[in-house]
């Protein structure tokens, strides 16, 4: 693991699921992972089966969840670092001692934060809830 990379600010490029193109996960422009299981992608955000059968697309899901409130960009951030952690290796050689260091910094914010992450929507599917 590398010590000496800071997590980076990242943005998912999911404009066309089924174009192998334009399912990534980015960094100033530069492709760090390319998402294999767009499925699981959205599953690890919170998206779930009950929202899929109830036709709330996972776009819409990530827009009212996440874009749409500032208060849980974080959240997706870190979410997506969650993701990145479990799927690319090349990603937790690279970052994985700067992510562990924000996994324990964020639970200590998170028990801090108590009522604010119990009223979340997502507390439930959040592993930082539990």
């Amino acid at each position: 693991m590398s010590t000496s990379k800071q997590l980076p600010h990242l943005k998912v490029v999911l404009n066309s699921p089924n174009h192998q193109n334009y399912r990534h996960i980015v960094h100033d422009g530069k492709k760090l992972h390319y998402i294999q299981n767009v499925r699981e992608f959205y599953y690890t955000l919170g998206y779930t089966d009950n929202m899929a059968r109830a036709n709330i697309l996972p776009d819409e899901f990530v827009w009212d969840e996440y874009t749409n409130n500032s208060g849980y960009s974080v959240c997706l951030q870190k979410h997506i670092l969650d993701y990145l952690n479990k799927y690319s290796p090349t990603f937790y050689e690279d970052y994985g001692d700067a992510y562990n260091a924000f996994e324990k910094e964020h639970n200590d914010f998170r028990i801090a934060r108590g009522d604010s992450c119990a009223g979340c929507r997502l507390h439930e599917f959040c592993e930082d809830s539990k």
